[in-house]
């Protein structure tokens, strides 16, 4: 697990991993899409996680992510 985008990838579908966390497919695959997912959303991602058995899913794990993605953000091609 890299990114968020690793993150949300480990369920089978965005609309699947949105209904574990409590949004909608679309808002997951703009979280997929940013290569982030919002803190405030984080211990609905590790509890999601912790059910389906993916234990590298934790709180620091995602504290981690969040501070690699700070420092090394990602070129999407979009305009700023």
């Amino acid at each position: 697990m890299q990114t968020f985008d690793d993150v949300i990838s480990m369920w089978p579908t965005a609309e699947e991993f949105g209904a574990a966390v409590g949004v909608t497919g679309l808002v997951a695959r703009q979280w997929r899409r940013r290569n982030s997912i919002p803190a405030s959303h984080w211990r609905a991602v590790v509890d999601a996680a912790q059910g389906r058995g993916f234990e590298s899913i934790t709180e620091t794990a995602l504290t981690n992510l969040a501070a690699k993605t700070a420092a090394n953000p990602v070129t999407t091609g979009e305009a700023a």
